[in-house]
């Protein structure tokens, strides 16, 4: 079988194409650049250099041209701007391939987080308190309905983590305008409580509209700390949890990859955002016994699911050389529970000998990530000294 992923410099299309290539899949990758992170993994058969994904009609021309000239039996989007424009152009895409997303309709609304939250309000799922500005002078008054800190966040997933922490009054206004201004965002975003605890994710995968699979997953370190994506977290199983994520998805109808992710403060989980299409963590589903990408392609090959939730639970996975190694240089308190992991024969991780070559790659990004946020720093602290 022979199946075409996209984003190839995701750390997750890593998993996939693993996972697919160690079941003897042909897996060739879709990336912007050579050398790719997937390229360079045994597992890869290839990577095709596509045109950059904001230029929407480009990369669905060449997408739609690779189809017509080289045959594929799946084609498996993973970022959120892959998916969005794929699902945009399902119908044409599914001449040529099998492709098991959701249509378009559905993906946007899962992508808008007030669409989230009111449909989270009508079925009873705790959300935080959450408000959108009419215009911009609202904002002072916008304060006083909140207890600080808050967060200001971007209303739809555009595929980069779009968020300040405000953490007094005093401070919403100017971070609010420099957040419109650093981030160029198309709609007003809004402002949300902080809710302290933390991060649990509820995975599915769907078959028209039923669920078939299902994996949960605790954070335990996250990057950036304090609101990002795992860089360890640990299965296990709680049947609210489950409850919660089901009802979204059912009311949704879903089809395909889905994440559901929530806080956990004052003893409730509150929904942060669905995640419509694969997500960061997914090595950690794999390892526990979720194969989400294989079940997928059965699935696009035409196969009927029975509905299954057995895991391992209670395993710990991190991510050593990108986002859990930017967490300990970030969070240096950290670093002791970071090397015991890594240490710990008991704690799983993506780094395989077998196909290092990506593992290499990680840790070459996550330095010149340090590097070039140093040189802003310094850039901005001294840009008035000489």
């Amino acid at each position: 079988m022979r199946v075409l992923v996209t984003d190839g410099s995701y750390s997750h299309t890593l998993s996939i194409t693993r996972s697919l290539g160690m079941r003897g899949y042909e897996v060739y990758v879709l990336d912007t650049k050579r050398p790719s992170l997937c390229g360079v993994s045994r597992y890869s058969k290839g990577v095709f250099v596509t045109p950059p994904i904001n230029e929407e009609k480009s990369f669905i021309d060449f997408l739609i041209h690779l189809l017509k000239k080289t045959r594929f039996d799946m084609l498996i989007p993973v970022g959120s701007r892959s998916v969005q424009i794929i699902s945009k152009n399902k119908e044409i895409v599914e001449r040529y391939t099998a492709l098991e997303v959701p249509d378009f309709e559905k993906v946007r609304s899962a992508f808008n987080k007030i669409f989230a939250y009111a449909l989270a309000g009508k079925i009873g799922i705790p959300y935080p308190k959450t408000v959108v500005p009419e215009n911009i002078f609202e904002i002072n008054k916008i304060s006083e309905n909140f207890h600080f800190p808050v967060v200001i966040k971007a209303r739809e997933d555009t595929g980069s983590h779009l968020i300040d922490y405000v953490f007094k009054p005093s401070e919403l206004e100017e971070k609010y305008k420099n957040f419109l201004k650093r981030y160029k965002v198309k709609d007003l975003p809004m402002v949300q409580q902080y809710i302290e605890g933390d991060g649990y994710g509820f995975f599915a995968l769907y078959q028209n509209g039923r669920p078939k699979r299902i994996f949960m997953h605790h954070r335990i370190r996250e990057f950036p700390p304090g609101g990002g994506a795992s860089s360890c977290a640990e299965s296990f199983f709680d049947p609210v949890l489950k409850n919660y994520g089901m009802k979204l998805l059912n009311a949704l109808q879903w089809h395909g990859v889905a994440m559901v992710e929530f806080k956990k403060g004052n003893g409730d989980y509150s929904l942060m955002e669905i995640n419509p299409k694969f997500w960061g963590s997914l090595d950690l589903a794999i390892a526990s016994g979720v194969d989400f990408p294989y079940d997928l392609c059965q699935i696009g090959m035409g196969e009927e699911l029975n509905y299954s939730e057995d895991f391992i639970k209670g395993l710990r996975f991190q991510w050593p050389f990108s986002d859990d190694f930017l967490h300990t240089v970030y969070r240096p308190i950290s670093v002791p529970s970071y090397l015991k992991d890594f240490l710990s024969p008991q704690v799983k991780s993506n780094v395989l000998i077998s196909d290092f070559k990506p593992n290499i790659i990680e840790l070459k990004n996550s330095l010149f990530y340090l590097l070039r946020n140093v040189k802003r720093y310094l850039s901005h602290t001294y840009k008035n000294f000489f």
